[in-house]
């Protein structure tokens, strides 16, 4: 949706997205509901299998679409499903409405953060990298 904005907009608020609210429901209706569409992937499919040069040309469309709709929770949320994505952001939610009402405090950060990914996610990050410093 960034694409052909006027030059003279150039160096102006004008020239970029709205906000990153935008991008996210732009990315987000991209991935999830064009790119896990079924109609969309049994005309591009062909094309795709063309353009990887035969990467992908031993795997039917069938099971093609189904890899589309595998689920497993992941402890990054660029790299989630469609289905516990919603999740990773309700868990930064209710942290950061306890940081901000006072009743969770920084240094117990690590510990919340992974006591909700477990709690919600059934995974445990294993150092604060892969978890709340991500």
């Amino acid at each position: 949706y960034e694409q052909n904005f006027d030059p003279k907009f150039d160096f102006t608020p004008l020239s970029e997205g709205a906000s990153m609210g935008i991008h996210e429901s732009q990315s987000l209706f991209n991935e999830i509901i064009i790119g896990s569409n079924r109609a969309f992937w049994q005309k591009q499919y062909p094309f795709f299998q063309e353009c990887a040069e035969g990467t992908f040309d031993d795997i039917s469309f069938e099971d093609f679409y189904a890899s589309l709709k595998e689920t497993k929770a992941s402890l990054i949320r660029i790299d989630s499903d469609s289905l516990t994505y919603p999740l990773h952001i309700i868990i930064r939610y209710e942290i950061e409405k306890m940081l901000f009402n006072g009743s969770l405090e920084v240094a117990d950060l690590p510990k919340v953060w992974n006591e909700k990914y477990q709690e919600y996610l059934g995974v445990s990050p294993e150092n604060d990298l892969e978890g709340v410093l991500q």
